[in-house]
């Protein structure tokens, strides 16, 4: 495909793009939709995930972003890694175009610095929100020691600490309710000013 491109900053996507008649991608599509939580089993994820990302060129800022947090609900946290480092230093390494079929699209991808925070809370740390509360399924990047990082569900301020072996979870004092939290299954329900930590709670990657 590549060497079909009369410009290297030629725009590879619809409607007459280079991609558009083969089977490769020009950006996360079928896996941005595998990013929202619970819509797919971890296994039907895994396959769809398998077979898109080796067909995607990433043509979108955003694409690593999602492919990251994917990867790392699906049991790859080495490629999510990989993928959240590509999407860190798009700016300071200046990996994405900065021009796409003659328009220009430089400067800060401010949606993607966005999405890398997602990667961490919704990806390594595996959270996702739900009716009842909040729960966790962390793998912790095998070059990390710790994650922390604060939330505000419902109104309620959380502290979130994630370590190789645990995962812990503690409520502002001037919290007004109790916030129900599981991790891997194992649930537990946060008082104001409460703590609880999960062992086992961080799986290394």
């Amino acid at each position: 495909l590549e060497e079909r491109l009369i410009d290297k900053s030629e725009y590879w996507g619809w409607p007459n793009g280079v991609a558009v008649h083969t089977r490769v991608i020009k950006q996360a599509d079928l896996v941005q939709l595998l990013a929202l939580h619970d819509l797919f089993p971890v296994d039907i994820a895994r396959q769809n995930y398998d077979y898109y990302e080796p067909r995607c060129q990433h043509g979108s800022s955003l694409s690593p972003a999602v492919h990251a947090i994917v990867a790392a609900r699906t049991g790859y946290p080495g490629q999510a890694y990989q993928y959240f480092l590509r999407s860190c230093l798009i700016d300071l390494l200046d990996t994405n175009k900065a021009y796409s079929g003659g328009t220009f699209i430089g400067g800060i991808h401010t949606a993607s610095c966005g999405a890398s925070w997602q990667i961490v809370v919704f990806g390594f740390a595996g959270m996702k929100v739900e009716n009842r509360g909040i729960s966790f399924d962390p793998v912790l990047p095998k070059s990390w020691k710790r994650l922390y990082f604060k939330i505000l569900f419902r109104g309620q301020e959380l502290q979130v600490a994630l370590e190789k072996q645990s995962l812990t979870v503690t409520a502002s004092t001037s919290n007004s309710a109790a916030v129900p939290v599981s991790v891997c299954s194992r649930q537990e329900t946060i008082l104001p000013g409460g703590e609880h930590s999960f062992s086992q709670g961080g799986s290394s990657a």
